[in-house]
């Protein structure tokens, strides 16, 4: 029963159906894996420039064997946050970033990867239907979507930021 919801420019944190968290967000990945496809230009412009990507920065590479965009960063630049869209298909499928550590040695910053694989058709665009998140090149997180629908009839209230509790939980 702990949940993370993203609502709009906000994230809700719960422990246990209690909300602990709900503070002001842009989520990256909501926005170049989501947003990106339905909203207009300027405002993806806006979001990924407040969340510090250097939209002046555009290479070229090769990712799981296919051409790619990368955004954000120079070949030689470690630093700079960057993600990585399939040159085909228009489809955003890698973000690296550095990331704070906890732990023993904070200060020091980790390389954190987002994966969006495994791309199908759905409604009258793609879904990754498997995403990946590594930190220093090690999985630490594996998500799979399955039984995806396209444009289901969902309660408004299902998203609402108050006391939140997922459909099928049992106490």
């Amino acid at each position: 029963m702990n949940t993370i919801l993203f609502r709009n420019d906000s994230v809700y944190q719960y422990q246990r159906g209690e909300r602990k968290v709900a503070e002001a967000m842009t989520h990256p990945l909501m926005v170049l894996g989501f947003d990106v496809y339905a909203q207009a230009p300027t405002e993806t412009i806006r979001e990924l420039r407040s969340l510090g990507f250097d939209l002046g920065r555009l290479r070229e590479d090769t990712w799981q064997g296919r051409r790619a965009w990368v955004v954000g960063s120079t070949a030689t630049d470690t630093l700079a946050r960057e993600f990585w869209v399939d040159q085909e298909h228009l489809l955003f499928v890698r973000l690296v970033q550095l990331a704070p550590r906890s732990g023993p040695t904070p200060g020091k910053r980790d390389v954190a990867e987002i994966h969006f694989n495994r791309y199908r058709p759905l409604g009258q665009g793609w879904i990754a239907t498997e995403v990946a998140f590594f930190n220093n090149g090690e999985r630490v997180q594996m998500e799979e979507y399955r039984d995806i629908v396209a444009d289901p009839a969902l309660p408004t209230s299902l998203f609402e930021p108050g006391p939140w509790r997922a459909p099928g939980w049992v106490r």
